[in-house]
């Protein structure tokens, strides 16, 4: 009987060079080349366009040459100088008598002496249905 041969690869241990060094590099430079080329016609394609519109562009309107002031509301010149006036008035608001409407006799009291007013006379009761 035939007993099968064993068959030794004539390089055993690694693969032979399936791509050489010369073609990555040329594979590398046909790229940057591509790059390049792609850059330039990017930045030619931008150029034209500038010019286009260049041309077609009106400009600045009559309108936009005035120099009128923006309508309401505009920016705060000074913001924290208008907190103080608000948080100023909420305390007068809050801590300070005054009339609500005077016609119907509707006065402002201080919150404090309105909660000390509230314990002592309690909250009205509600009719029990």
């Amino acid at each position: 009987m035939n007993e099968p041969q064993a068959t030794q690869p004539s390089h055993a241990g690694h693969e032979a060079n399936v791509i050489g060094s010369r073609a990555i590099l040329m594979f590398g430079a046909a790229l940057a080349l591509v790059t390049v080329v792609t850059l330039l016609l990017i930045s030619g394609l931008f150029h034209l366009f500038d010019r286009q519109e260049a041309k077609t562009d009106p400009g600045p309107s009559l309108l936009a040459k005035t120099r009128q002031p923006p309508p309401a509301p505009r920016l705060q010149i000074s913001p924290i100088k208008d907190l103080q006036t608000i948080r100023a008035a909420e305390e007068d608001l809050l801590y300070g008598y005054g009339w609500v409407d005077r016609h119907h006799g509707v006065a402002r009291i201080p919150i404090s002496r309105a909660i000390d007013l509230l314990i002592e006379r309690g909250l009205p009761a509600h009719p029990q249905e």
